[in-house]
């Protein structure tokens, strides 16, 4: 499918962002440009996130606010005190009503201090009320997103998922939407909030001073300089450290998910220094991001510093001048002290929504990828299917020019069982993939009962075929679960039914706890023979028409084969079966041997009819006698 075409890619921006055209700036360094507008994008693409939780928002930000005007009347008690109480200056305006009832200065002083408990209790509650609501909204947007990005991996491709590694896509679902979380919420609030106090602090510092304010304003470029220069080179560094931390995860996990072999070959001590070498890697990169906010937040230091100097010399000379009062100057330099605070605020916020959006990006990135495979616009839900399969004038390529399979024509007359041999890289398992619809053929097609498979929605067809894998998927939790995972809403009774028509009932009854027995992670519990036979059961269960064995008996014993026969033969009972083997013995137990060679059929024809001709067939098995190919057949 074509990925350019509008059609398929999902709505992500409401309409009328889409009509915005916003100039924003474009900030060139040496080691590269950090442009804002990609910043506003990438807030505008979750913007939907942000919409359906207003109601969160909105409250949380008039809070925010009030919190912000209490600050800045914060330092006015003490003015009071200090100019009215201690030195006895004559107020004016409203102030002069408010002394002349309170009368005695003990009572102005008794009022300041009560004025400075209330206020500070009031901006603790606003915050406290604003901080609450910002956490709930925050949590509820990582989990919707989290939610979506999960979804959509789901649906994606298999192409998709064969050629990304599953410790980074973790790292995108965990660490990555953690951090989008922090970017639409935490971030954009601490921004806003800090642009509040700081455009009130710079307002009520020019009503007081215009002198004095325009120091305090002198220093204000070169914390933004320094904090957008930073920037640039803080997302760069962000986003290789999550490239590492995404490979340590990886390495991590394959590790971890074949134990068995790494103890096997004693390679603990190398793969423990594989990881620990991808260890230094990702530190050396998580190092860098904090020097670089260390060298950010220094920064901001010397200059505020220097402003604070500017502002005792020229305010102090202003006092001894009667410019203004001493309580005035107090204020001032409260404002002052105050005003870097959200100076700093700014400079931490922007380094981490450069952090974010380095995030922000990957998550797009899942996001942005369309499925290969989609339902057509006028697919429809597929009938009860009787299961005749037909390939015609198959070819499909992985890659452009290199073809897996080549003019591929295969009638499977619906109930008949059908093996798939050939040596490996012959096509069987990419055959049993176009059937599933994990791709779409690049040439020919592929009907079931005449009918077109892309015709079909894939939740529809897919629900219709059941697949045994050679390695056998199951879930840490019980061997009930593991069995109705096969069917959506399948009840206990549905479970014991499907066991009982693979004739392993008895084997399960003889668990410590029966159906309610923990398989571990994997089916770590189970030999191999056993996950094959909940995985038949899984199958059964499923009750499609059509069935898919790839590699059902490789690596059993004699006796546990004989008993996966017998099961495979029960479920092979009036339904369509494919069946990839690379042993001789399943191939007594069909119908019809499909030879595949370099991705074309070769040989057609049932087991007595190929093994008495030359050719792939009795190459690759070197087909023994009647007698010892029957000696192993089940009873």
């Amino acid at each position: 499918m074509n990925r350019s075409d509008p059609s398929t890619q999902q709505p992500v921006i409401a309409p009328p962002s889409r009509r915005i055209r916003l100039r924003l700036p474009r900030l060139k360094t040496a080691r590269g440009v950090f442009d804002a507008r990609r910043v506003a994008s990438t807030i505008a693409f979750f913007a939907r996130d942000l919409h359906k939780h207003l109601g969160l928002l909105i409250p949380a930000g008039l809070a925010m606010l009030a919190a912000t005007l209490l600050s800045l009347a914060a330092p006015w008690p003490v003015q009071v005190v200090l100019d009215h109480v201690i030195l006895g200056r004559p107020a004016r305006g409203v102030m002069s009503d408010v002394l002349a009832r309170l009368g005695d200065p003990r009572n102005v002083l008794l009022a300041a201090c009560a004025a400075v408990v209330l206020i500070a209790a009031a901006r603790g509650l606003f915050e406290y009320a604003s901080q609450i609501l910002q956490a709930d909204a925050a949590h509820r947007i990582g989990n919707k997103l989290r939610h979506r990005v999960f979804k959509h991996l789901q649906q994606l491709s298999l192409r998709f998922h064969e050629r990304s590694r599953t410790g980074d896509l973790l790292l995108r679902l965990t660490g990555d939407i953690t951090l989008v979380r922090d970017l639409l919420v935490a971030s954009l609030f601490d921004l806003m909030a800090a642009l509040l106090l700081l455009s009130g602090l710079l307002a009520m510092m020019f009503r007081l001073s215009p002198a004095l304010a325009a120091v305090a304003l002198a220093t204000l470029p070169a914390v933004v300089a320094a904090s957008w220069l930073t920037s640039v080179r803080l997302r760069a560094a962000v986003r290789k450290k999550r490239e590492k931390e995404g490979d340590l995860i990886s390495a991590a996990a394959e590790v971890l998910g074949a134990i068995s072999h790494v103890q096997a070959f004693t390679r603990e001590d190398a793969e423990k220094d594989r990881v620990s070498r991808l260890e230094r890697s990702s530190l050396r990169a998580e190092l860098k991001t904090v020097r670089l906010e260390s060298k950010l937040a220094r920064t901001v230091e010397i200059v505020t510093a220097l402003g604070t100097c500017g502002i005792l010399y020229l305010g102090v000379g202003d006092v001894l001048a009667g410019k203004l009062s001493p309580g005035t100057l107090i204020v001032f330099i409260s404002y002052y002290t105050s005003l870097v605070k959200p100076i700093r605020q700014l400079a931490k916020t922007a380094g981490r929504m450069a952090k974010a959006s380095s995030c922000a990006d990957r998550v797009r990135e899942v996001l942005d990828e369309v499925p290969e495979i989609q339902d057509a616009p006028d697919a429809v839900v597929a009938p009860p299917l009787a299961g005749h399969i037909r390939f015609e004038r198959l070819r499909f390529d992985y890659e452009p020019g290199r073809p897996v399979l080549r003019d591929i024509h295969l009638d499977i007359p619906s109930g008949q069982r059908v093996a798939l041999v050939g040596p490996t890289g012959a096509g069987k398992s990419t055959l049993m993939k176009l059937l599933l619809r994990f791709y779409d053929p690049t040439a020919g097609c592929v009907r079931v009962d005449g009918r077109d498979i892309r015709e079909f929605t894939l939740e529809s067809l897919r629900r219709q075929i059941s697949v045994v894998q050679q390695h056998t998927v199951l879930f840490g939790t019980t061997l009930g679960d593991n069995i109705a995972m096969g069917r959506l809403g399948a009840t206990r009774a549905d479970v014991e039914a499907a066991a009982r028509e693979l004739g392993i009932e008895e084997w399960i009854a003889s668990l410590p706890n029966g159906y309610d027995t923990i398989v571990g992670e994997r089916g770590a519990t189970l030999s191999g023979g056993q996950r094959q036979l909940v995985a038949l059961a899984r199958a059964i269960l499923r009750g499609g028409r059509i069935l898919i064995f790839d590699e059902p008996t490789t690596g059993l014993d004699g006796r546990t084969e004989q008993q996966i026969r017998r099961a495979l033969q029960r479920a092979m009972r009036n339904r369509t079966t494919l069946i990839i083997s690379h042993g001789l013995r399943p191939l007594a137990d069909v119908d019809r041997v499909i030879v595949l060679t370099e991705g074309r059929i070769v040989q057609d024809g049932s087991h007595d009819d190929l093994r008495g001709e030359v050719g792939v067939y009795r190459e690759l098995f070197e087909v023994p006698s009647e007698p010892d190919l029957v000696r192993g057949a089940p009873a």
